[in-house]
């Protein structure tokens, strides 16, 4: 059961947080930063010319870039990451309580 909750909150290629899982922790750590007045941040990384990436060497190419900055954003944050799905996965998102 634990592998099934799993598989339904990230993200199949990266294993980051999905959009859904991602917006809802947010808004709950949103509610707890207003509520205990902790600092709160949401950090955006936008991949420049990601697009080039996948024409100019393939998708498979382009997943492990994906893969590559979001084990590599995990490791730096210590946080759960999400692939934005509003621009074809080519942004990173984070949150960062009490920063």
């Amino acid at each position: 059961m634990d592998h099934e909750r799993e598989l339904a909150h990230t993200d199949y290629l990266t294993g980051a947080l999905n959009s859904r899982s991602f917006f809802h922790i947010v808004e709950m750590e949103m509610y707890r930063s207003q509520r205990y007045k902790h600092p709160f941040t949401v950090a955006y990384v936008d991949l420049d010319n990601f697009k080039a990436v996948n024409d100019q060497f393939g998708r498979l190419a382009g997943d492990e870039v994906l893969r590559a900055v979001a084990d590599g954003t995990k490791k730096y944050l210590r946080r759960k990451l999400i692939d934005h799905p509003e621009v074809m996965s080519q942004d990173i998102c984070a949150w960062l309580d009490a920063s």
